[in-house]
């Protein structure tokens, strides 16, 4: 698509989109958002190949707008690659609207298929949900241990007030292990959607009821269950 400004929309793969290792070359364009095509890619060390097929699987592309100059250079870069420009429908609900996709129409050799059609899922595998368990971990941690402070407080009060205190330090120190965690699981590239979202807004809420506990013990001399 051509616009009367000489905006151009292209669809682009593999280490051309966000994240990849040549993101740099998109950058000046409109990201617009994520587009599926069908078809297959294929993988050869750091190159990506994207062949067309309606029976294909769906393959992860990023939607751009770049001006002319830009897109005369992706252009130049992608053919000099042995890339074809093809115009590709890629709304349902648009059928006039096309992109510009650089496909490969050439025998391959020695590549890989990526069978999810994502590249960046492909060069950078999800990563092991370590930080993600452990923010999980802390509010079960400081559930069991005031469980456990009431439960012996009956039998034995040494036990139950050292339950208690582990449990006081959860309380007020979990919020800040469980913000650590939490950030570095999104820096490992753990992938847990709205789940890492909900948790961090239940350790928002934590933050608050333990901050304003701790001002109500420092100015009102009240302790609670944790004196």
């Amino acid at each position: 698509m051509k616009s009367d400004t000489g905006y151009r929309l292209v669809l682009v793969h593999g280490p051309l989109r966000r994240g990849g290792s040549q993101a740099k070359l998109t950058e000046g364009g409109d990201y617009l958002r994520t587009v599926e095509v069908s078809g297959f890619l294929y993988a050869a060390g750091s190159k990506a190949y994207l062949c067309l097929d309606p029976a294909g699987t769906a393959v992860t592309c990023d939607l751009y707008r770049v001006g002319p100059g830009h897109f005369q250079e992706l252009d130049r870069l992608q053919q000099a690659a042995g890339h074809s420009p093809v115009a590709l429908r890629f709304d349902p609900e648009d059928r006039e609207q096309t992109a510009v996709a650089w496909v490969w129409k050439h025998p391959l050799e020695d590549v890989l298929k990526v069978e999810s059609g994502d590249w960046i899922d492909h060069v950078s595998p999800r990563a092991s949900p370590h930080a993600m368990v452990v923010a999980l971990m802390i509010p079960l941690l400081f559930a069991a241990a005031i469980s456990a402070s009431i439960a012996s407080s009956q039998q034995s009060r040494e036990a139950s007030q050292t339950y208690l205190g582990i449990g006081a330090v959860l309380f007020f120190g979990g919020p800040i292990v469980g913000f650590v965690a939490l950030n570095f699981a999104k820096k490992r590239g753990e992938k847990w959607g709205c789940l890492r979202n909900l948790v961090m807004i239940g350790y928002v809420l934590w933050a608050i009821v333990a901050g304003l506990y701790a001002i109500a013990g420092a100015t009102c001399g009240f302790g609670g269950g944790f004196r």
